[in-house]
């Protein structure tokens, strides 16, 4: 359960040591890059909004979301504010670098579903530098896009069975021989990510695999969870499904029905994590002929968690009041960057309470 703040005492970030190294032609989210937190006097978060600054344009600028973008040869430095005070972060060292080549380790990986392993980039600039904390593009020659996904650190996470070659680069050099990548089953099962579950955006919020923004899948179910995501704690609810997507272009004219069916997507992940959890506690004791009784145990916790998470939804659903107050309150330095998926973090409380 988070308890939030009001008034902001300390902007916290965590650079890398000795600045930012960056290829150019590459964009980077400062805001989950460094890590990123607003607190109070008593070390409760704060939403706020923030202030982004660079100290030479013509390197690197900073979007007002916090996407950093390397655009030429230099050094810079960034600075974060926090709107109406004088609190600050920085100056942040802001390294672009020319890349002239790139070599990628290890040559071959296999990894079991649900894992992860770092791919070491090792850089040459066109000075002769070289480093293994320049951050690059990254992509894999699949077809399947989700058979792996992949950070701008080079962290991969095996999300589906299957082969892909990895690569890394910047602007028009890359790695000249790909990474093999191998997906094989996993005897055990991976293990949930801490906390709360989140309920996030296709198309607007960022895979937190990949820091990426998640792209939807009219092919995939409006309630989304792959490998990758179990393993962070996180949803996505999906508007390119049909079904999401009718209740979805709704929300201009009837806002109401999309408010109300984001809200049942948001009880629907509750139950099915409670139900997850509750179940594979019971492992090999659990057989075929028992999923009846499954059923009914799932319509008892969906009544329990209904009346408890409900109190906290109806005033969104209703009138959209969690969202008018997320806007009164800023852009949130935590996490979800759309009001849909930061209305979840708001019925933390009654979540906490029913069970995950």
């Amino acid at each position: 359960m988070t308890e939030w703040g009001d008034i902001p005492d300390a902007l916290e970030h965590s650079a890398p040591e000795g600045g930012i190294r960056i290829g150019t032609g590459v964009v980077v989210p400062l805001r989950s890059l460094l890590g990123l937190t607003v607190r109070d006097t008593l070390g409760r978060p704060v939403r706020v909004v923030l202030e982004w600054i660079s100290s030479d344009p013509h390197i690197a600028t900073v979007s007002q979301t916090g996407e950093l973008k390397a655009k030429s040869k230099g050094v810079c430095e960034v600075y974060i504010k926090i709107k109406g005070t004088g609190i600050q972060a920085g100056p942040i060292p802001v390294d672009v670098w020319n890349v002239d080549h790139v070599l990628l380790t290890p040559r071959n990986i296999e990894m079991p579903i649900g894992t992860r392993q770092q791919i070491t980039a090792e850089i040459t600039d066109d000075e002769g530098r070289r480093s293994t904390g320049v951050l690059l593009n990254w992509r894999h020659d699949a077809d399947d896009p989700l058979i792996v996904r992949v950070s701008h650190r080079g962290i991969v996470t095996a999300n589906r069975l299957g082969r892909t070659g990895i690569t890394a680069g910047s602007g028009e050099v890359w790695a000249r021989l790909p990474v093999e990548v191998h997906v094989i089953p996993n005897p055990e099962k991976p293990r949930r990510g801490q906390g709360f579950p989140r309920l996030l955006l296709t198309g607007r919020d960022r895979d937190p695999a990949t820091d990426e923004i998640r792209e939807g899948d009219p092919d995939q179910p409006p309630l989304w969870q792959e490998p990758s995501d179990y393993i962070h704690n996180v949803w996505w609810l999906n508007p390119q499904n049909p079904e999401a997507a009718f209740n979805f272009r709704s929300r201009t004219l009837n806002p109401t029905l999309w408010r109300a069916y984001h809200a049942g997507r948001t009880v629907d992940m509750v139950v099915q994590v409670w139900m997850t959890e509750e179940f594979t506690r019971k492992g090999e004791q659990q057989r075929p002929e028992f999923w009846a009784a499954h059923l009914a145990a799932m319509d008892r916790h969906r009544i329990r968690i209904d009346q408890q998470m409900w109190k906290r939804l109806e005033p969104y659903v209703t009138d959209g009041g969690l969202d008018a107050e997320d806007e009164e309150q800023g852009t949130e330095t935590e996490g979800n960057g759309s009001a849909e998926s930061r209305t979840t973090n708001r019925v933390e409380t009654a979540g906490a309470v029913s069970g995950p």
